[in-house]
């Protein structure tokens, strides 16, 4: 018996191709801190916008309460010392110069409202008020409001809230109208420096 050696297969040459990455998917990038995702993610922080108009500084009181607690204390006066009316006539336009008055501040204050600006005194405003009733005076709100202190000492039939009056409207002009057209006349200058000039500041 003959044994014949086994043929050697010939050598395979090698293949060009770049040997394969076992990785699947690209390379993972490193991460970035959590607090720059989420500053990505939600934006940068807003700052809040600087106000328009600053508050005027010093203590204003309320004008409200500058006509009406003198009106309330008048009205005691009354329960303690009568002063009645003696003109029938003079009562019976109690009531329809209420319904003036507050027909003549909610004229104001709708007015107000369209401009978009305050209606509290002692707070900085968004706009200057020039239309409505504001076109034939400069201070329509506390006008009427005055009227109606009139009306309602008719309808009380007594003088007591009519005999103070006078005091309370000289009272009234450096306690609120004063200072309130020294803010407008600051911040809103010429404007309201034309606005003076072309409409009163009552009637």
């Amino acid at each position: 018996m003959r044994f014949v050696p086994k043929a050697t297969p010939p050598n395979r040459p090698r293949s060009s191709r770049p040997p394969r990455n076992r990785a699947t998917g690209p390379k993972r990038q490193p991460q970035a801190p959590l607090e720059a995702k989420r500053q990505t993610e939600v934006g940068p922080k807003r700052q809040p916008a600087p106000a328009a108009h600053p508050e005027p500084s010093g203590w204003r009181p309320p004008p409200s309460l500058v006509i009406l607690v003198p009106f309330a204390l008048a009205i005691g006066a009354n329960y303690l010392h009568p002063w009645p009316m003696a003109n029938e006539s003079l009562k019976r336009l109690g009531v329809p110069l209420i319904f003036v008055s507050l027909a003549g501040m909610y004229w104001a204050t709708r007015e107000m409202n369209r401009y978009g600006t305050t209606k509290v005194a002692w707070r900085a405003g968004a706009a200057l008020v020039t239309s409505g009733p504001f076109a034939w005076s400069r201070n329509p709100a506390y006008l009427a409001f005055f009227l109606w202190c009139v009306g309602a000492a008719l309808l009380f039939d007594t003088w007591w809230p009519i005999a103070i009056l006078p005091a309370v409207f000289a009272a009234f002009h450096p306690l609120v109208i004063r200072p309130e057209e020294a803010y407008l006349c600051q911040q809103f200058g010429a404007e309201y420096d034309a606005y003076r000039a072309r409409v009163r500041r009552w009637i």
